[in-house]
């Protein structure tokens, strides 16, 4: 049938009763209703689409055993800046604390272990936490997301996803098959690091130059790896399945042989400084794992890119704040760490000093324990 003026005039009147059938409906059902409670009604919906967001949301992982109520101490600054920061990124934080009536954690091995192992821990407590998590960040707590430069333009005025991919391309796309699950941090020359490298067997000039006992290189494993320097567990990040059990893996190795003693260092490295670190090493420079963790270059190779604004462009990952990294690692000496809790005292972070929001106690039982069986639950 042809569309004459008549049919059409015919449509729309038909069009206009429903569309004020429909109005009569509405009114009807919410008649009596009270504007507040509409007005909540609306919020509920926000909140749903928000926690709807945050499920897949980064999350930024910290641990520290001392009190948090301590409104001059470093910990607690690096707790308000990445609180703050979560909160204007719309990322998930957890900082995670030792359980109540707590001095320590026991290895898989059921052996007491040093303090720095409770950020692997909590790593691992965090996929539990935080299943859906798009990706993970685990900093030290003496860390923050740098704040150097013009507003707008400093890092910790952006997502964690840019400061990751300036720096090295990472998180990539997992759907695609790019990306390794593991990003790690190279540290700046020192003499750890040319301590580990003279053990795992790619000399450096810093090497070359070091004087070690010669049993620390009798049963030195050949490199797998291409870093110079060692890699420096207050920075790491992991995505996806494969990431997940990384940290699981580096649990464990709180009772491996190699932490007991059977590297050449003859330590036993549950409480021996570096603890974790050396763990994150030796794991990262196994077969298994070598082509899954991804580093980034050490920081003096950014000595050309001194200006900010080359900075911001070809960042380096982490390393103390005069190097301008999308991380800030107050970890040098004490005046560094005075300036973290100065930078969190002038944005005004540290006035409340009684409520943590973002503050778990790691589980009494099971939890992170879990890991110490190759095969965890959720996976």
């Amino acid at each position: 049938m042809s569309l004459t003026c008549g049919n059409f005039a015919g449509k729309s009147s038909y069009a206009l009763v429903v569309l004020l059938t429909l109005a009569t409906v509405q009114r009807a059902e919410t008649a009596g209703v009270p504007r507040q409670g509409l007005q909540r009604h609306d919020e509920r919906q926000g909140r749903r689409q928000a926690h709807r967001s945050k499920r897949f949301a980064p999350t930024v992982v910290m641990f520290e055993s001392r009190d948090l109520r301590d409104p001059e101490s470093y910990w607690r600054a690096a707790y308000a800046l990445a609180a703050a920061h979560a909160a204007e990124q719309g990322h998930n934080f957890v900082f995670y604390q030792l359980p109540k009536d707590t001095n320590t954690l026991e290895a898989c091995d059921g052996a007491p272990l040093g303090p720095f192992w409770g950020k692997v821990a909590a790593a691992v407590q965090a996929t539990f936490d935080f299943p859906e998590s798009r990706f993970f960040l685990l900093l030290d707590s003496d860390a923050a997301i740098s704040a150097a430069g013009r507003p707008g333009r400093r890092w910790a005025d952006r997502p964690l996803a840019a400061g990751l991919a300036a720096a090295a391309g990472w998180p990539g796309h997992a759907a695609a098959g790019r990306g390794a699950p593991v990003l790690a941090n190279q540290d700046g020359p020192g003499w750890w690091s040319a301590a580990w490298k003279s053990n795992f067997g790619r000399p450096t000039p810093s090497t070359r130059r070091a004087r070690f006992p010669h049993r620390w290189s009798k049963i030195a494993p050949a490199a797998q790896t291409g870093w110079h320097h060692l890699l420096n567990s207050g920075t790491l990040a992991w995505r996806g399945r494969r990431g997940r059990e990384f940290v699981a893996a580096w649990w464990r190795e709180t009772a491996s042989n190699e932490t007991l003693g059977a590297n050449s260092f003859g330590h036993n490295f549950q409480k021996v400084w570096p603890q974790e670190q050396y763990a994150l090493n030796a794991l990262a420079n196994a077969p298994r794992w070598s082509d899954a963790v991804a580093f980034t270059p050490e920081p003096g190779q950014y000595v050309g890119s001194a200006q900010p604004p080359a900075r911001n462009e070809v960042p380096c990952l982490s390393h103390v704040p005069k190097k301008m990294c999308v991380v800030a690692h107050h970890c040098s000496h004490k005046k560094e760490k005075e300036e973290l809790v100065a930078l969190a005292r002038d944005l005004g972070l540290l006035r409340d000093a009684t409520t943590f929001p973002h503050r778990r106690e790691l589980p009494a039982r099971g939890g992170f324990r879990s890991a110490c069986s190759p095969e965890l639950p959720h996976e």
